[in-house]
């Protein structure tokens, strides 16, 4: 069975989305970003990229900074972990 919730949170800062993210451990964090294509093929039009562009407007020297490290370390060949989903 499955239940599909929806909540809207207004009073969330970004500050308050970083200390969560920030909260999980590695592969909480990984997973949070291995969801993005499934959430935005979901999108019309331009979808990500439109959206990569947006934020890019908005960054700043720390954003940028943060960005381009896990980029660095993303582009470096990796081993994939071998995880037992059924667990």
């Amino acid at each position: 069975m499955s239940i599909r919730r929806t909540f809207e949170i207004s009073d969330l800062t970004p500050q308050e989305m970083a200390s969560v993210f920030l909260g999980w451990d590695g592969e909480q964090q990984a997973e949070f970003f291995n969801s993005f294509k499934a959430e935005t093929d979901t999108w019309q039009g331009a979808g990500w990229c439109q959206q990569s562009c947006e934020i890019s407007l908005f960054l700043d020297a720390a954003g940028i900074e943060t960005i381009l490290k896990l980029a660095e370390w993303a582009s470096e060949p990796f081993q994939a972990v071998e995880r037992d989903d059924a667990a």
